[in-house]
């Protein structure tokens, strides 16, 4: 657009565009960059070196980065973890590759700083022999938590502060919001609802294109939405729309304070200030304690369980990606955690493997039984004879490698044939005079409930002498 002089282009000057180039990063890695370079700073002033390192060649500065890695401490003189370390190397290093200072090196991937790499990288190692290499994720919210959270009147939608609390979880949870990210600026247009011409169902979209935090130069193509859930008090949509409705008029702000004092008929439950960044960043530990929650959650939390969902369900990486925002799999990953009760499922997996199987050998006592002829059978001329196995069926001699038969197994075992047809267990081995014609068999009316199978280990069970009783 053309200037005051009526010249088409503009006269960018150098400071301006410094400040556009640190416009591509978010404010918090701002922020940890210079937290970074301060503590690079201390440490060169108290051991007496010059604290520009800004200025320092390339050899020079690996070699201070070098002793750096090694003597870093916090202020109670205990070792940073892993991630913090990582962390501080990082933000020296965005630190150093910003306006003003643009250094093209990169004291992270460049060769030229191969000494402090290595005693970085042994740094981690004793960090890890140690115990600080464990990275601590935001917790999902449990199953349990979430049927308490929204069963009770902090998510109540016939107050102001319930109202509030419930569509701004929602929006959370369905759209798998990064912490406290952009939430400060959200107006009543960010979100529209719509109806989808297929299923004719209403659902909640993000209308307005956000900066991400990792990648602020892209355009975001990536979002999810939050269907309606027809007959349900509480369905999001419903929500949503009530709060809308129940905003006040002459604020743009989608987050508003709630009125302290209403009336359920009140046109604005809500006063005309918006919702603090701080205030919204402690939304979900707030709520936590309220609510009486197990544990203490962060609004990161809310992201981890929708994540955390989605990947437990049946979608795959590049579907949960294309709603959580994330740009690899190896960053969904983080959110593919097993839970305490798959766990315990695995346990008692390896459990059952553990438990020896038993090696008595049994002794069967088989009760009385008759098979019935097929009645087709009655048209030959000669009476077909059946066999079957009657009072007078014995079992002469049992052998079995192990010799201490268990009675209360045996007794067992007994409990467990009782109710036996032996019509339906022999039938396929009687056929007609004919052989052409199976018998029929009885069946059972009331089976015996289905027992897990006896288990015969290392023993060997011969039956000999079966006499057979024919009619």
């Amino acid at each position: 657009m053309a200037d005051g002089r009526g010249n088409r282009f503009a006269s960018t000057t150098e400071a301006e565009q410094q400040e556009k180039r640190l416009g591509l990063n978010a404010q918090k890695t701002l922020k940890a960059n210079r937290g970074a370079a301060k503590l690079f700073k201390e440490y060169l002033s108290e051991k007496g070196s010059d604290p520009d390192f800004e200025n320092f060649a390339e050899s020079v500065l690996d070699q201070k980065l070098s002793q750096f890695y090694m003597d870093l401490r916090k202020t109670d003189g205990e070792k940073y973890k892993v991630n913090s370390m990582e962390s501080i190397r990082h933000g020296i290093n965005r630190y150093l590759r910003s306006p003003p200072f643009n250094k093209t090196f990169d004291i992270i991937k460049d060769g030229s700083f191969g000494e402090s790499n290595q005693n970085f990288k042994a740094v981690l190692a004793e960090l890890k022999r140690v115990g600080k290499g464990s990275v601590t994720h935001h917790a999902a919210i449990s199953e349990a938590d979430l049927q308490k959270l929204y069963n009770s009147l902090h998510m109540s939608t016939d107050t102001p502060q319930g109202l509030y609390n419930k569509v701004q979880f929602d929006i959370r949870l369905y759209f798998c919001r990064r912490g406290n990210e952009n939430m400060c600026t959200m107006s009543k247009d960010t979100f529209r609802v719509r109806t989808d011409e297929n299923s004719g169902k209403k659902y909640v979209e993000k209308a307005v294109d956000e900066l991400t935090k990792n990648h602020r130069f892209d355009k975001e193509a990536s979002s999810g939405v939050m269907p309606a859930m027809e007959g349900s008090s509480q369905c999001p949509v419903a929500s949503f729309e009530l709060y809308l409705l129940k905003l006040h008029p002459y604020n743009d702000r989608l987050w508003q304070r709630p009125k302290d004092s209403y009336v359920a008929d009140d046109t604005t439950w809500y006063a005309n200030v918006p919702v603090g960044e701080k205030k919204l960043s402690a939304f979900m530990s707030d709520l936590s304690k309220a609510a009486g929650l197990s544990q203490k959650y962060t609004n990161h939390s809310i992201r981890a369980t929708g994540a955390t969902i989605l990947s437990k369900g049946m979608f795959g990486p590049s579907q949960v990606m294309a709603v959580t925002g994330h740009k690899s799999v190896q960053s969904l990953s983080v959110y593919q955690r097993v839970s305490d009760g798959e766990k315990i499922q695995m346990g008692q997996v390896l459990s059952k493997t553990l438990v020896p199987s038993s090696s008595n050998a049994l002794v069967p006592v088989v009760k009385s039984a008759t098979c019935v002829r097929d009645p087709l059978s009655c048209i030959d001329n000669a009476p077909v004879k059946r066999n079957a196995i009657g009072p007078s069926s014995t079992i002469s001699s049992v052998s079995s490698t192990d010799k201490e038969a268990s009675q209360d197994m045996e007794i067992a075992l007994h409990h467990e044939i009782a109710d036996v047809n032996m019509d339906d267990l022999f039938c396929d081995f009687f056929k007609a005079s004919d052989n052409t014609r199976p018998m029929e068999c009885s069946v059972i009316t009331n089976p015996k409930p289905h027992m897990p199978p006896i288990v015969f280990s290392n023993c060997t069970v011969n039956i000999a002498n079966l006499n057979i009783t024919k009619k």
